[in-house]
């Protein structure tokens, strides 16, 4: 599957049907007329390579490279300048403002095809820059980007039982800002994150230079199958953690040893069936690995968030704003499966997974989920001995 993005950037439409044309198999293009268009569009879209105009009216190819090298979330991007003349002054001013490489006017398809394909191998190159597995199990600092509040406080209650100190960040700007201010052992990564992707996210520090780009980096997210996690050993991941997290496993992979995922955690998780409201085993672990007052501590952050999520998908369903339907639901489906309330969570994953079910049908499913809170933390309560 090719996952480059390329952004064309030229007031001339002839100019971006040549560049389309030669560059359309070589990945997802897109293209703006203007500075201040490439910008909102390249903050969208996080593009890996950048054909740029050198002259355009109101901002010009210099202005916007400074301000797209100046953004920590798109500095991974190659930009090769296009221009009508190949001045020395020009050629430098570009490199000087980040550019990767100069091309001038009239446009040769091969030689963009050529240009933009070094640009993607150095990208790949860069991102792949694995760090040697060494075993660490001693405390660590640990960045946890997490956006969401009960994973970030279940996560950090298992690494500090392990003496670790551990960081936090909520968006992908954020994790990328500290990544280049701290220098940490290992990052705990989540897949889906508000602003950007965490394949997005580790891109960005694996282009950091020194041993930055070497830290030892783990995916934490709940899609885990086995394309995913091609998916993400290509972006140069470490390690993969399914949520929801089994505390030893996650150990074993913060100190660097290899664990290999059996075939049932890569798969759909196993409901139980319709008349099953929680996951005793689940449970046991979480009763093996917090004390009675954590436990009544996590419950009630549990609580909190699910119902806020409830609540945010009844005002996304009455908007029918698919988007929101589907970041509230995995993130939903993610915290009710850290509590093992499987039957909530399996209508959480169709909500997730079906972004194109019929309206009513999804309002359908919000109601269940409602009414199936009360019931289920009733069950939960009981299942972790827990007394209102």
């Amino acid at each position: 599957m090719n996952h480059n993005n390329i952004l064309i950037v030229d007031d001339e439409p002839a100019n971006i049907q040549v560049l389309f044309a030669a560059l359309q198999k070589m990945g997802t293009v897109q293209f703006a007329t203007n500075g201040k268009k490439a910008l909102e569009i390249a903050n969208q879209t996080c593009p890996d390579v950048i054909l740029l105009d050198y002259f355009m009216p109101e901002m010009d190819g210099l202005e916007v490279c400074k301000a797209i090298k100046e953004d920590p979330r798109l500095t991974h991007a190659q930009i090769i300048f296009v221009s009508g003349s190949c001045e020395v002054g020009e050629v430098e001013a570009a490199l000087d403002a980040g550019a990767f490489d100069f091309m001038t006017k009239p446009i040769v398809p091969k030689l963009a095809q050529r240009k933009v394909e070094i640009a993607i191998t150095l990208n790949n190159d860069t991102q792949k820059t694995i760090p040697e597995t060494v075993i660490n199990n001693g405390p660590q600092s640990i960045l946890l980007v997490e956006d969401g509040a009960i994973n970030r406080e279940i996560i950090s209650v298992i690494l500090e039982t392990d003496k670790h100190i551990v960081d936090m960040a909520e968006t992908g700007i954020e994790a990328i800002a500290k990544a280049e201010e701290n220098d940490y052992d290992c990052i705990l990564l989540d897949i889906h994150l508000p602003d950007m992707t965490g394949l997005k996210v580790i891109g960005h520090i694996r282009a950091l230079s020194g041993k930055k780009a070497k830290t030892r980096i783990i995916a934490v997210t709940g899609d885990v199958t086995a394309e995913n996690i091609d998916d993400y050993k290509d972006a140069s991941f470490d390690a993969v953690c399914p949520k929801p997290v089994n505390p030893e496993m996650l150990k074993a992979m913060v100190s660097g040893k290899n664990v290999i995922l059996k075939d049932d955690l890569m798969s759909a998780p196993d409901l139980g069936g319709p008349n099953l409201l929680i996951a005793q085993d689940r449970i046991n672990i979480l009763k093996d690995t917090y004390t009675e007052t954590r436990l009544r501590g996590l419950y009630t952050l549990f609580e909190k968030e699910v119902r806020s999520y409830l609540t945010a998908l009844k005002i996304a369903t009455a908007n029918q704003n698919t988007d929101d339907i589907n970041r509230t639901s995995h993130r939903l489906k993610s915290a009710l499966g850290h509590f093992a309330c499987v039957r909530m969570q399996s209508i959480a994953i169709i909500l997730n997974k079906e972004p194109d079910l019929p309206h009513p049908e999804k309002e359908r499913l919000v109601n269940i989920l409602n009414e199936q809170f009360a019931p289920s933390l009733k069950a939960l309560l009981g299942a972790l001995d827990i007394q209102e």
